[in-house]
Order: structure tokens, then C-alpha cells, then sequence
């Protein structure tokens, strides 16, 4: 028998209310089936032997006659008599008793069909965005016989440029939003013009680009 009076303040006041209407009828019960019994008994008595029976034996009557009535409005009351049925008053008064197998909600008085320990979900984190790799411009330092002082060619390009040019090459480089350039790598031969390769690494220092000046050695110019 299982009575969980507390598991609600409105319910607890509901099944209260409801267990005293039902104690109220099993004792009207008791009084009401005992007078009949009573009488009924003293009523048979008299149709058969013609004699009234002792006060004591039809009292006694009485009481056992009320006892089985009373107890016959418990059974009604509260269903088959072995649960307080407590719930709404609208319940149909059997109870529920926890077997102890699954946890049980206080709010529908049966097993919860939760999972009791359910598979934490990862959160899904998205890869971050990869960093373009460095991108440098190789650039080589021409010779020193040009009237215009176009001392420079990109390498992979065969047009010539001055400082100014090259520059704005440079600059819109720098500019692209998807590769921007980082770094120059400037290319001194034997026979370039060190003078135009030191002002293009000073150049390059002013824009902040990385500058890398490999040795190359006896090397010349490529054609």
C-alpha cells in the first residue's frame, strides 16, 4: 500500500479531503447497516418463533451486522481494499505501488519511461579558418646600364621597372584580400646594382615586409 499524501500541496489537500469522505462513509456505513441488520434480525424473529430475542443478542447482532456492512463500503471506497488509492478525488481509488524496477513521477503516480542516463551530445565545433600561407614576391636586382633606372624585374615576368613601379606593383600585392603579399625576397646577382638592391630592401623594411636576401653566389643574371 503505497500513500504519497506529500507529493503535491494541492493534491495532498485533494486526497485528504477524499480519505475523509471515505471514512465518513464506511462509519455511516457501520451505523446505518448495523440498525438494519438489527431490526431485520428482531423482524425474522418474530415471524418465525413469535418471540422477540434478548437485547443483548439483538445488539450484538447489531454490531457484527454493522462491522460486515462497514466493511463492505471500505471495499467500494477504496477499490479492492489493498491500496488508499490516493490521486484526485475523480481517481478510480486502486493506488500504485513502485515495484523499484524505474523511478517514479510523483506527478502521474507511475514508472517515468526517461532514460536515466542519457548519452551526453557533443557539441559539434566547426573547423577554423586556415591562415593563407606567406606569400612573398621574388624580385631580381638587375644591372646598372639602364638610362631609366629600371634595376628590377619580377621574377616569372620579363618586363623591367624602376623603384616607383615596382612599388606600385608591390602595394596592390599587399592589398589583396585574399593572398595579401607579406614578403619580398630580393635576388642580388654578381653582376646586379647593389646600390638599387639596397634601396629596394629599404623600401621593403618601410612597408614592413619581410625581407629575405638569399646568397647566390657567382651567380648572374638569368636571361
Amino acid at each position: 500500500m503505497t500513500m504519497s499524501l506529500f507529493a503535491d500541496p494541492t493534491t495532498a489537500i485533494n486526497n485528504i479531503q477524499h480519505v475523509a469522505i471515505n471514512l465518513v462513509a464506511i462509519a455511516g456505513g457501520y451505523i446505518i447497516g448495523g440498525q438494519f441488520v438489527k431490526h431485520f434480525a428482531i423482524f425474522l424473529c418474530r415471524s418465525i418463533t413469535k418471540k422477540v430475542p434478548p437485547r443483548p443478542v439483538a445488539k450484538l447482532i447489531g454490531v457484527v451486522g454493522g462491522i460486515l456492512v462497514a466493511i463492505l463500503v471500505a471495499l467500494l471506497v477504496f477499490g479492492n481494499g489493498l491500496g488508499i488509492g490516493i490521486g484526485s478525488p475523480s481517481g478510480d481509488g486502486t493506488g500504485t505501488t513502485n515495484t523499484g524496477t524505474q523511478p517514479l513521477n510523483p506527478y502521474k503516480g507511475a514508472p517515468s519511461d526517461e532514460k536515466s542516463d542519457p548519452k551526453a551530445v557533443e557539441p559539434v565545433v566547426k573547423d577554423k579558418e586556415e591562415k593563407p600561407a606567406p606569400l612573398t614576391e621574388r624580385v631580381i636586382v638587375l644591372g646598372d646600364n639602364d638610362v631609366f633606372n629600371r634595376y628590377y624585374r619580377v621574377e616569372g615576368r620579363t618586363g623591367r621597372m624602376n623603384l616607383e613601379e615596382l612599388g606600385t606593383h608591390l602595394r596592390e600585392r599587399m592589398l589583396d584580400t585574399k593572398r595579401p603579399l607579406t614578403g619580398v625576397t630580393i635576388l642580388v646577382y654578381k653582376n646586379s646594382a647593389y646600390t638599387a638592391a639596397q634601396r629596394l630592401e629599404g623600401w621593403a623594411t618601410k612597408q614592413k615586409l619581410d625581407v629575405e636576401l638569399p646568397s647566390l653566389g657567382e651567380q648572374r643574371i638569368p636571361e
